[in-house]
C-alpha cells in the first residue's frame, strides 16, 4: 500500500518546517510514502521551504501551488495530484507524534474503513487554565460513547482514494472560502456506505498562537459551527423549508442552553467558570445555526487584502 501526507499551507513557512522535519522522523507503514505539499498562498511562500528541505528529506517532497483562494480546491488538488492510493491530511500548524501514520493505517486496516481520524491536542503559545484548555476540547472531533466516528476532521485524517473515486466523492467547492469540507465530506462517505473509523493512538499536536487564547475567539468560532451546520444542509436542498428548520433548531438550543447557562452562573462567583462556558457553546452554535437559516455566512477562507 503506499501513502501520500498532504499538507495544505498558507504563509506559515516556519510551522510548514517544523511540520516536514516532524514527518522525516515518523514511523511508516509502508516504504512507498511521500509528502505533497499544496501552496494556497498567491505568493508561493512554501516553495522556498520545501526545496530547501527537499534534498535531504527522507521522504520525497513534491510541491504544488494551488493560487484559487479556498482551502477546499487544495483539498481537492490533493486528491487528484496524491501519489498514494491513502491520502494522509495533516496541517501546517501541527506536529505529529512518531506513530501518527502507522496508527491511522491500522486502525484502516483493523476496521475496514474508509476514513480515520485521531486526536488532536492543542499546545497553547502561553499557560492557560484547566476551564479553558476543556472549553478548547471542543472544537475538535471526539469518538462517540461507543467508540464510533460521525464526523472527521482534515487536521488529522487518512482517506481511502480509490473508494472516494467510486463514489465520485471530493471536498465540496461550495464551502471554498468557508470551511467546514471535512464535515461536509464525512456525510458523503456515510451516505456512500463508507465507515468511519478513530485512531486513539495517532496523535497530533496542534499549535495556538496568543491570538486564540481568548474567550471571545472560542465563542466566533462556535457561532461559525452552527452556520457550518446549515451550510452543510443546504448544498443537498437549499429550500425555505430547510432554512426555517434550521431556524428552529437553532431557537432550541438557544433556548435550552440560554435555560442551563442561567443555572451554572453561580459558579462565576466562586470561580468555577467551566460549566458557564460549555453552555455558551450550545448558545452560540444555535445562533449560527438561526443566522446562517436568515442567509448569513462567513468566509474566513476569501482572499485577504495584499495575498491576492
Amino acid at each position: 500500500m503506499d501513502y501520500t501526507i498532504a499538507i495544505v499551507t498558507r504563509g506559515r513557512p516556519a510551522g510548514l518546517t517544523r511540520l516536514l522535519k516532524a514527518l522525516g522522523r515518523c514511523r511508516l507503514p509502508s516504504p512507498a510514502c511521500s509528502v505533497l505539499v499544496v501552496d494556497n498562498d498567491p505568493a508561493r511562500t512554501a516553495e522556498p521551504v520545501v526545496t530547501a528541505l527537499a534534498a535531504g528529506h527522507p521522504l520525497a517532497l513534491d510541491y504544488l501551488h494551488e493560487p484559487r483562494p479556498g482551502v477546499v480546491f487544495s483539498r481537492n488538488a490533493a486528491l487528484d495530484q496524491a501519489r498514494g492510493t491513502r491520502l494522509a491530511f495533516i496541517d501546517d500548524d501541527e506536529e505529529p507524534d512518531p506513530g501518527w501514520l502507522l496508527a491511522l493505517a491500522s486502525a484502516m486496516d483493523g476496521g475496514a474503513a474508509q476514513a480515520v481520524s485521531g486526536p488532536v491536542r492543542p499546545v497553547f503559545a502561553r499557560p492557560m487554565p484547566a476551564w479553558f484548555a476543556d472549553a478548547y476540547a471542543l472544537c475538535y472531533v471526539r469518538p462517540l460513547p461507543d467508540g464510533s466516528l460521525s464526523e472527521l476532521m482534515t487536521g488529522n485524517l487518512l482517506l481511502d482514494r480509490p473508494f472516494l473515486a467510486r463514489h465520485g466523492l471530493r471536498f465540496p467547492e461550495a464551502l471554498a472560502t468557508h470551511g467546514a469540507e471535512d464535515t461536509a465530506l464525512s456525510a458523503l462517505l456515510l451516505e456512500a456506505g463508507g465507515r468511519l473509523a478513530w485512531a486513539a493512538d495517532a496523535v497530533v499536536l496542534e499549535y495556538i498562537p496568543a491570538e486564540r487564547l481568548g474567550l471571545a475567539w472560542l465563542l466566533a468560532r462556535w457561532y461559525r459551527y452552527g452556520m457550518s451546520d446549515v451550510r452543510i444542509r443546504l448544498l443537498d436542498r437549499a429550500s425555505p423549508a430547510v432554512r426555517l428548520r434550521a431556524i428552529a433548531r437553532g431557537a432550541l438550543r438557544v433556548g435550552a442552553g440560554g435555560l442551563l447557562l442561567l443555572l451554572t452562573l453561580p459558579g462565576l462567583a466562586t470561580g468555577r467558570p467551566g460549566p458557564a462556558v460549555r453552555r455558551c457553546y450550545t448558545v452560540m452554535r444555535g445562533l449560527g445555526m438561526i443566522a446562517g437559516g436568515l442567509g448569513f455566512s462567513s468566509e474566513p477562507y476569501a482572499a485577504r487584502p495584499g495575498h491576492g
